[in-house]
């Protein structure tokens, strides 16, 4: 796949808040790169985040791969990006500048733990504390977009936007 730096550094950014430091499991680490997302997970799989983006598309296998050593390869890179993965190898190239990484199966990425559709759940004042501490910095801070300054709460899944990465959480 081909993105630009500064799209793929806005969605890293974006989901740095939510990666953990666990090296009992150190697939909580981890950022999963699909076709089109990037899904992060907390260390308590109880906030989950997809991301959409675009980017010009070559089919490959979604991998999971360390967020900080990526991160410091994307750091590394030009303006367009080149990503590729190989098995459980990843590569990323630049211009002259070429990387690989080894990432995890992305099977083995946990999904965060959401109540079944219909399913009655109660919210303590901790629950909605820790949605509002992880989502709040999701949210805009544009006095002229008013409706999207907050965060949203349908019965089952809180959304919270900027405008550009829509959050989600179960």
């Amino acid at each position: 796949m081909q993105i630009s730096k500064k799209t793929f550094k806005e969605i890293l950014k974006a989901v740095s808040p939510i990666i953990g430091n666990n090296t009992v499991i150190p697939i909580l680490e981890c950022i999963k790169i699909e076709a089109g997302y990037i899904t992060a997970t907390d260390l308590n799989t109880t906030v989950g985040v997809k991301f959409p983006f675009n980017p010009t598309m070559d089919p490959f296998e979604p991998i999971c791969v360390p967020f900080k050593d990526f991160n410091a390869l994307i750091d590394a890179c030009g303006d367009v990006i080149d990503i590729s993965t190989n098995g459980l190898n990843i590569t990323v190239s630049s211009g002259r500048y070429t990387s690989t990484i080894t990432g995890e199966n992305a099977a083995d990425f946990p999904a965060s733990k959401a109540p079944q559709p219909g399913t009655p759940i109660t919210l303590t004042n901790d629950d909605i504390r820790f949605v509002a501490q992880h989502m709040t910095g999701f949210a805009s801070t544009d006095e002229l977009r008013m409706s999207m300054t907050g965060i949203m709460f349908d019965g089952s899944t809180f959304v919270s936007t900027d405008a550009r990465p829509i959050v989600t959480g179960k």
